[in-house]
């Protein structure tokens, strides 16, 4: 497992089945000095994404990346969708993540949508009571929570979170900063030529395969 962003040849493929999940996972296991946090950042966006699911909580590092190899293992397996395909839309859904940490306005209006919902939670029953739903679906504590902790909370997160404080502008330099190295890193081990590569090497190897068989036949 990588612990920074490093530079080297790119992957070398031949096109085996599974090939390009654990290149996938490979490129998502790692902690870099500007995002030490990498692999449950892109990690938990991927799943989430993906499944609409989420990491339980103080999932360990090795146990996280297991579990996402084998949603998407089983996704391919079982569900049928072609390796290259999804493992390129995830990467291009998370190119799309990334361009969103490049957009400091669009963080900001975020944050007053945020804003905004806390003031909801704690003016608005019906509201209140619709935040309590939506967050036990997360945690499950959620749902036994008394209109006075849901209202301190929405309070709290309007005084205190990040999630509703606009950019400043040292926010806004590492953001860039954490997207440069996304976009290096990912143009030297997931480029977009590495995916038609090994789509071309797959079709070569089945049509290989079958031309054994037959000839054994």
């Amino acid at each position: 497992m990588s612990s920074g962003a490093g530079h080297g040849a790119r992957p070398r493929i031949s096109g085996v089945p599974g090939e390009l999940v654990e290149l996938f996972i490979q490129f998502l296991d790692r902690e870099t000095e500007l995002e030490p946090h990498w692999w449950h950042t892109y990690g938990s966006f991927t799943l989430l994404n993906f499944t609409a699911g989420f990491f339980p909580e103080h999932m360990a590092r090795g146990d996280a990346m297991g579990a996402l190899r084998e949603v998407l293992e089983v996704a391919i397996n079982d569900g049928g969708v072609a390796e290259d395909f999804l493992i390129r839309a995830l990467k291009r859904d998370l190119d799309d993540f990334v361009r969103g940490k490049e957009d400091p306005s669009a963080y900001n209006r975020t944050t007053d949508r945020t804003r905004e919902t806390m003031r909801d939670v704690i003016e608005n029953p019906v509201a209140r009571a619709n935040w309590r739903k939506a967050m036990a679906q997360v945690n499950p504590t959620y749902a036994s929570k008394t209109d006075e902790e849901l209202i301190a909370d929405a309070r709290n997160t309007i005084e205190n979170s990040v999630t509703t404080r606009h950019l400043d502008a040292d926010a806004v330099a590492q953001r860039w900063s954490e997207a440069d190295e996304w976009w290096e890193l990912s143009a030297q081990l997931l480029p977009d030529s590495l995916f038609e590569h090994w789509g071309r090497l797959r079709t070569k190897r089945a049509i290989d395969e079958d031309r054994q068989r037959r000839t054994q036949d």
